[in-house]
């Protein structure tokens, strides 16, 4: 039963090519989502990302969305409209990180040596536009309606440099009026879901059972 869960965890796994800052651009014939398939081994469940991203404002943009807030600009309008004693929308992310993994599946250090004063990544001999293969993990005793999706959807925006880390105050500052409305706010306007094929129910923990 719903009552008795204590944890849910979803992953989301999603391939992009990683951005680096100031770096040259790869020739068009090395771009786009049709050179970072894997048309042997892919399975429905990834989102092939036509974007590159910045691996380390994907990071920090994680770190600053786990905790306890107020998520309802993050979950479905229908569910903005259920306000009850028990029930809202301040949720504690208990975590939100993510592993990341070469083309042949090789994982990757996560190294917060190597990027700049403004969080992106450096450009240096170490770096280089590669293909990466991320599976995201999210925890919590519940989830709302298009929450994980939103989240992720998010923290790829403020990674490929259309939303910046400081939006995340904003979308989670939701006021009483505009919550008890249930409409669209400016917060919920700011954040695109991601698609729904990356994303998975990987376990449910119950509190009968040892984690």
């Amino acid at each position: 039963p719903r009552e008795n869960v204590k944890l849910k965890r979803y992953t989301y796994r999603i391939r992009y090519r990683n951005k680096i800052t100031n770096a040259q651009e790869p020739p068009i014939c090395n771009s786009g989502i049709n050179t970072i398939r894997h048309v042997m081994y892919d399975t429905p469940d990834i989102w092939i990302c036509p974007w590159s991203l910045d691996e380390h404002l994907m990071k920090k943009a994680c770190d600053a969305l786990t905790g306890t807030f107020d998520f309802t600009a993050f979950v479905h309008r229908s569910e903005r409209k259920k306000k009850s004693k028990d029930y809202n929308n301040v949720i504690q992310l208990q975590k939100f990180s993510f592993v990341k993994r070469t083309l042949d599946g090789d994982d990757i250090e996560n190294d917060d040596d190597d990027e700049n004063e403004n969080g992106t990544a450096k450009n240096d001999e170490k770096q280089s536009s590669t293909v990466r293969t991320v599976k995201f993990t999210l925890e919590a005793k519940g989830f709302r309606r298009y929450m994980v999706r939103n989240l992720i959807g998010f923290v790829i925006d403020i990674s490929r440099g259309v939303k910046s880390l400081s939006d995340i105050p904003i979308a989670l500052n939701v006021s009483k009026e505009e919550e008890e409305e249930g409409y669209a706010t400016q917060q919920q306007l700011m954040i695109d879901a991601a698609p729904a094929n990356g994303l998975c129910l990987a376990k449910v923990i119950y509190h009968t059972e040892i984690v």
